[in-house]
């Protein structure tokens, strides 16, 4: 992992607590406010907060994580999140070191292995949660048929109908679905005040339409001006709803 990533994973436990590992999303979040551009690591490290891995580390009485215990946690990641082996080893390796614990003692060649490997497995985990094909059945009512375009973000997904509206699912905690609120939902919700919709798009947690006039729409996460209207984070760090990008 980035030593970057791994400093400020060590400032945020300072400034907020060791409570901060109990909550991935906030912690993502944060995350990609400081270092967003390490988008990969930051999914596989909160996954394994998702996942209960750093609570699990602190749990151990000694300052070393064993062999054993080690090997359970790489393992959980794999077979829960279909996450490599490699890139379970290093996020166990990296939460141990953050949370102050050594890993067994053949930690150092461990690591040299899996650094080794690193290059040859990188476009194992180019979309974390694509690395294994789901078959999901959506429940879509009839007023939800005529889908004529399917679009999926980091978390949520998006669907335009012939009628020109459109429809999101899924993770909703920087307003990515659009309907005005910030909670999630497993099944579509009409994203609000768009109409006349021809084309749509996802970034990682904000989402973009592109209506019949020629005006492009956005709504989501802005920590990074993704909704285009002039703003950049600060007091406008999301919408809920669709804004006018300016263009």
């Amino acid at each position: 992992m980035n030593d970057t990533i791994k400093k400020y994973l060590k400032q945020l436990i300072s400034k907020y607590g060791i409570e901060i590992c109990n909550d991935y999303r906030r912690l993502k979040g944060l995350l990609k406010d400081y270092c967003g551009e390490y988008q990969r690591d930051i999914n596989i490290l909160t996954t394994a907060v998702q996942e209960g891995i750093p609570n699990e580390i602190l749990k151990t009485n000694s300052s070393e994580l064993d062999e054993w215990k080690f090997n359970t946690l790489v393992k959980k990641l794999y077979d829960n999140h279909g996450i490599s082996e490699n890139f379970a080893r290093l996020a166990v390796m990296t939460w141990a070191e953050v949370l102050g614990k050594r890993v067994y003692a053949n930690r150092t060649e461990s690591e040299k292995k899996v650094e080794t490997n690193k290059e040859n497995i990188n476009l194992e985990i180019e979309n974390l949660y694509n690395e294994r094909n789901y078959s999901i059945d959506i429940s879509i009512d009839k007023s939800q048929r005529d889908i004529v375009q399917i679009i999926a973000g980091g978390s949520h997904s998006l669907a335009l109908k012939k009628d020109g509206t459109v429809w999101a699912w899924g993770v909703n905690n920087f307003g990515q679905l659009g309907n005005g609120t910030m909670e999630d939902s497993s099944i579509p919700v009409k994203v609000e005040s768009l109409s006349d919709v021809v084309a749509t798009d996802a970034g990682w947690d904000h989402s973009l339409a592109l209506k019949k006039d020629g005006t492009v729409w956005a709504w989501g996460s802005n920590g990074s001006g993704q909704l285009g209207n002039g703003t950049i984070g600060g007091s406008i760090k999301f919408s809920s709803i669709p804004v006018k990008v300016n263009i």
